[in-house]
């Protein structure tokens, strides 16, 4: 299950470098990218000896905390189209672009639900014209639509 889509400026891992354990997750660049790592050491010192940087730190997780919340309440009641449609908006924003190329496992995986729901269901979003599909690439024709998708 895709957990997070991470982007420019975004920290990952802090977690268990926090309670002194092992990452366990894995992670994927969709584009290219460039990683930096931050010592454990520095990280620690920065954490409690910078009020700034604490402050926006907690802020950080206050706001992760909150989407993680967010996320799970939509795999409860959401509908498989209302999650999708988030899936796909997340893609959008992570890739800064209206056309996109994304694997059907990989909006599943965010969507919370079997690849062959998400191809029926993008199926559809392309006959309603919400977004177009053209060798292998999905153009979002419809932001807004989606973005206001029912439950």
């Amino acid at each position: 299950m895709i957990t997070h889509i991470y982007s420019e400026g975004d920290f990952f891992g802090y977690l268990p470098l926090l309670m002194n354990e092992k990452y366990q997750d894995s992670a994927v660049a969709l584009d290219d990218c460039e990683l930096r790592l931050i010592p454990p050491d520095d990280f620690t010192m920065l954490l409690f000896n910078n009020r700034e940087f604490s402050a926006k730190f907690i802020k950080m997780l206050a706001g992760q905390a909150e989407e993680i919340e967010k996320n799970l309440l939509d795999l409860a009641y959401s509908s498989v189209r209302k999650r999708v449609a988030k899936a796909l908006i997340k893609f959008h924003q992570s890739n800064k672009s209206n056309n996109m190329y994304i694997l059907r496992d990989d909006i599943a995986s965010l969507a919370g639900t079997a690849k062959e729901t998400v191809i029926r269901t993008l199926s559809d979003f392309k006959s309603e014209g919400l977004i177009s599909i053209e060798d292998n690439r999905i153009a979002i024709l419809h932001l807004e639509k989606l973005e206001n998708m029912p439950q």
